[in-house]
């Protein structure tokens, strides 16, 4: 693990990260029960990956995310590869003056991060262009006051993007709790300034209604009854889902709806679970009433550069790329922005 040090006392909600810190890591037995009736199978095999240290004075002393994408490396050749990776991606893409803003915005952002090599990793730029697709669609007024619901977003970097563009919006983050850890961290550090709370620790209805940032565990979602959303986010969360827990996502996105909001959706059109079961982008609860402003498969998620010892082959016209380190998806990635 790496070592930080940094002081978690002097982040404005240090209690809450040490609720999340020992509700699901600092006692793994515990933590492997808390929420596992809302872990599919890929992440009881691997959110146990993610470790976190803090020590008795408060400090952090090591974080390690796994299987939620990387944003911080120290390695040259590595974030080498990323910035080739990401400016071969830049020159396909439509929106190159928003996709270069935005990518601006998000190094600021990064620079923030007092620990660690944080840089613009292909991840990154992953979530630079979702919210660049998104921004095609969703026009809000200047300084209009809305909330974001964001389902599964790893270190938390789309929401902290997100409320750099829209400074008025409030978040709701729901994620299974190990994984929500790092983006109560990561969002504290970034927006030190605002009001971070916590869904499980007795809240009351007016903190939740007033919280910037508000950290949902996924066991606790139907906990946060009046706050609906006009924006909501998944990106790559749902296809490691089990098809119950995806029923249950998206009853919630109906029935927390303000009028015309607009959810993103971004995961991989098929999947097959460490359990065997298969998770279809098509056959999510969808309906026939939802209008799709924006349909179809992300490019960005062709291909990336990996020295791992199976990579997956991106293909062209049918035939496989002979490119050393190429490396890809095991399958197409869709994305759709509907008003459900």
């Amino acid at each position: 693990m790496a070592n930080p040090a940094l002081n978690l006392s002097l982040l404005p909600n240090y209690p809450a990260l040490l609720y999340l810190y020992r509700q699901y890591h600092h006692d793994a037995k515990g933590s492997a029960q808390s929420d596992s009736y809302h872990l599919s199978s890929h992440w009881q095999r691997y959110s146990q990956s993610s470790r976190v240290e803090i020590g008795s004075d408060d400090i952090l002393l090591g974080i390690e995310g796994e299987g939620f994408g990387s944003y911080r490396q120290e390695r040259f050749l590595k974030r080498l590869a990323d910035y080739i990776c990401c400016a071969i991606h830049f020159l396909c893409v439509e929106n190159k003056r928003e996709m270069f803003r935005l990518t601006r915005v998000a190094l600021s952002l990064a620079k923030k991060i007092p620990f660690g090599y944080h840089y613009l990793s292909y991840d990154l730029f992953r979530q630079v262009h979702a919210l660049a697709t998104i921004r095609q669609h969703f026009h809000p007024h200047t300084d209009e006051n809305f909330t974001v619901l964001v389902i599964g977003d790893g270190f938390g970097f789309l929401s902290a993007l997100t409320k750099a563009i829209y400074p008025s919006s409030s978040f709701v983050l729901v994620d299974i709790g190990r994984t929500l850890f790092f983006q109560c961290l990561y969002l504290q550090i970034l927006y030190p300034s605002h009001t971070h709370g916590m869904a499980s620790m007795g809240v009351n209805e007016e903190q939740v209604a007033v919280a910037d940032f508000l950290y949902c565990p996924a066991e606790r979602l139907e906990e946060i009854r009046d706050r609906g959303y006009r924006l909501a986010l998944n990106v790559c969360s749902m296809q490691e889902m089990n098809k119950i827990e995806i029923e249950r996502y998206f009853k919630y996105l109906r029935t927390h709806a303000e009028d015309g909001a607009m959810f993103y959706c971004c995961n991989r059109k098929s999947k097959v679970l460490p359990d065997g079961e298969l998770v279809e982008f098509d056959s999510y609860p969808w309906l026939s009433t939802d209008r799709h402003l924006m349909d179809g498969y992300s490019s960005v998620y062709s291909f990336w550069f990996s020295v791992r010892r199976n990579r997956n082959r991106p293909k062209w016209c049918g035939l496989t790329v002979p490119f050393p380190f190429l490396d890809g998806p095991d399958g197409p990635v869709r994305h759709r922005l509907s008003v459900l």
